[in-house]
């Protein structure tokens, strides 16, 4: 409360100031105004108190944010701070409280801060900036939201951006991605609305359907289909299931060239999960339809002729047999009575009629070895396969064995390597060696010495194996006649035989799912290849 002023004049107040009534309307007055002051006194101290106390929930407010807060006065004084965590300040508090922004921050950040200041004095409006700050952990990026205060102060949020900054490069990267993706895709690749309109076409989509970008985005998805009920279909496809692979439909060039073509795509939706549009992958099949339809000809052609060609040879096998069962009979006869004429009337005949006698003979019996041979190999075509497992170099040398005690006048030798074991038929694998190896004993017969060497290897899926001799050997350019029935490289009367023995090695082998071959030099003998697979038999 206020004093009064103190009176040193000594005349009386009545004196003074007039009457009585008007001395009591004095005090009156001043009651009142002393009164007004009390209540004035009292209203101002409740502005203080509702003050601080909007103050206080104010900076309540204020800590309860994440975010870094600053205030500044007009000039970029920091005059107050708050950090949700210590990490998130650039330097100290003691190094940036009251002094400047500018001043704290790299140069280029300041400078920032100061034309932000600047606009917002100017403006009384929210100014935004980004940057970045070399921080213990790495850049990290941030933006800092300026508002006018009252006072010319102004009050600036700053936020980390650095997850979003990454997560919106990355999309950039991703989208970049994408278009060189969309636009470089040898596949045509065409987006629409649900209704049909085109959103985007790539550059394949174009050359596809022979339309300018500008030209194809005037148009609607339902035109470029030959059959429009197609698009309906697929589409409901789509919207049902979500996506749709190799839906195969017809479309048209804008040449009016129809095109046979596969559709594969998906359904972009919205959040409500209603359907927006569709993706979709095009290929044109037309030449491989074409193709297929040409091979499917082809294939028709080729299994009638297959029938025919079966039904010929199942004749012809008939036939043989029952030809070379006839023949027999009479060969036989021819034979024996050839024979039991030499040796009975034999001393009587000169020596023409012994020479004819012994040529009949012999014919006779060279011609029921060919019968039988052309029986043998006509029977491996239905013979049956009976898978077992065989040991090569003990097949082998038994077989040799066998063989050389019908030569018992030839010097021969075997040279039995390691040979793999293998999985086939023994009988018919038997043979392959019996065949091989009378045929290394008969070529070597010039030599002083025959020898004959049977080896193998293991390949990765097959096993190759191989008869050597050092015989007459036969000359390279003759290699392909070897293994075809009745071809010879040596007339009969320099080597017995029918010329069948390798053409039965030959389908022997083939049957077991391998293959033959030969290599020779003249005089310098010859090796016989074959293989069998690893796994089993292909019979």
């Amino acid at each position: 409360m206020a004093r009064m002023p103190v009176n040193t004049d000594e005349t009386p107040m009545a004196e003074r100031n007039g009457t009585k009534e008007e001395l009591i309307h004095d005090v009156k007055v001043l009651q009142e105004r002393l009164t007004e002051l009390e209540a004035s006194e009292s209203q101002h101290k409740q502005a203080e108190i509702n003050l601080l106390r909007r103050t206080f929930e104010l900076q309540s407010i204020f800590r309860a944010f994440p975010d870094l807060f600053f205030r500044l006065d007009g000039d970029g004084t920091i005059l107050d701070y708050h950090a949700g965590h210590t990490s998130y300040l650039y330097v100290s508090p003691e190094m940036f409280l009251h002094q400047r922004m500018r001043d704290v921050l790299p140069p280029p950040v300041g400078k920032l801060f100061d034309e932000a200041q600047l606009e917002v004095l100017a403006t009384n409006a929210m100014v935004s900036v980004e940057y970045a700050l070399p921080m213990p952990q790495g850049e990290q990026d941030y933006e800092a939201r300026l508002l006018p205060l009252v006072d010319n102060q102004i009050i600036v949020i700053v936020r980390n951006i650095t997850d979003q900054k990454k997560a919106e490069k990355a999309l950039r990267e991703s989208e970049r991605k994408y278009r060189t993706l969309f636009e470089e895709s040898s596949d045509s690749i065409c987006i629409s609305t649900r209704e049909g309109q085109f959103l985007d076409i790539n550059r394949a989509a174009l050359d596809l359907f022979g339309y300018t970008k500008e030209e194809m985005m005037r148009l609607n998805a339902q035109e470029i289909y030959v059959h429009p009920s197609e698009r309906t279909h697929f589409q409901q496809e789509v919207e049902q299931n979500g996506s749709i692979r190799d839906y195969e439909v017809k479309l048209r060039r804008k040449d009016g060239k129809e095109m046979t073509c596969l559709l594969t795509a998906a359904a972009w939706r919205a959040d409500d999960g209603s359907v927006l549009g569709h993706q979709t992958l095009i290929r044109d099949i037309t030449e491989y339809r074409s193709a297929e339809q040409e091979i499917k000809k082809l294939n028709d052609h080729l299994r009638r002729r297959t029938m025919a060609i079966e039904a010929a040879n199942k004749e012809l096998e008939a036939f043989s047999y029952s030809v070379s069962h006839d023949l027999r009979t009479p060969l036989i006869a021819i034979g024996g009575f050839s024979r039991l004429l030499l040796e009975k009337q034999g001393p009587s005949l000169d020596g023409k009629g012994q020479e004819f006698l012994n040529k009949i003979y012999s014919n006779s019996k060279q011609m029921l070895q060919l019968i039988d041979d052309l029986l043998a190999f006509s029977r491996l075509g239905h013979q049956e396969i009976k898978a077992l497992g065989i040991d090569m170099g003990q097949m082998a040398t038994t077989v040799f064995e066998e063989l050389k005690l019908l030569d018992p006048v030839h010097s021969l030798q075997l040279k039995v390597q390691s040979l793999p074991s293998a999985r086939g038929d023994p009988a018919m694998i038997r043979q392959v060696f019996a065949n091989l190896l009378s045929n290394a004993m008969k070529f070597t017969r010039p030599m002083e010495t025959g020898i004959i060497e049977v080896g193998g290897t293991v390949q990765e899926s097959h096993n190759i194996y191989y008869v050597k001799d050092n015989g007459i050997g036969f000359d390279m350019k003759h290699a392909t006649k070897l293994f075809s029935v009745f071809e010879r490289l040596h007339g009969t009367d320099e080597f017995e035989g029918t010329g069948i023995g390798l053409a039965i090695v030959q389908r022997i082998i083939h049957r077991h799912g391998g293959w033959v071959w030969a290599e020779g030099r003249v005089n310098g003998g010859a090796t016989f290849y074959f293989t069998l697979p690893r796994e089993g038999y292909l019979g």
